[in-house]
């Protein structure tokens, strides 16, 4: 079996297509998508700076990654309470007592 999306599906060239729209206005804009960007990261920095909390959170995200979820629901370290998946594959066919 291929790996990826299924044949047909757009959802990439969408994302791409949005892509192209933001570099298009940054060079309309800007004169070039370099200058764009940079002139973009130049203000999320100073954003940054100033301690603008959402701004800071994702900059310290995109930085050093965000922090790695807990899988502990209850309990504690020592303890843990440890979640299951199984999967069982059973005979689907009537039986004689059906």
């Amino acid at each position: 079996m291929p790996a990826g999306a299924p044949l047909g599906n757009q959802n990439a060239a969408k994302g791409r297509r949005f892509q192209k729209a933001v570099e298009r206005v940054l060079a309309r804009k800007y004169g070039d998508v370099d200058k764009g960007f940079e002139a973009l990261a130049e203000k999320y920095i100073e954003l940054a700076e100033a301690k603008d909390q959402p701004i800071l959170r994702d900059f310290v995200d995109r930085a050093d990654g965000k922090p790695e979820q807990s899988h502990v629901l209850s309990g504690d370290a020592d303890n843990p309470i440890v979640h299951k998946i199984e999967r069982v594959v059973v005979d689907g066919s009537p039986t004689k007592d059906a």
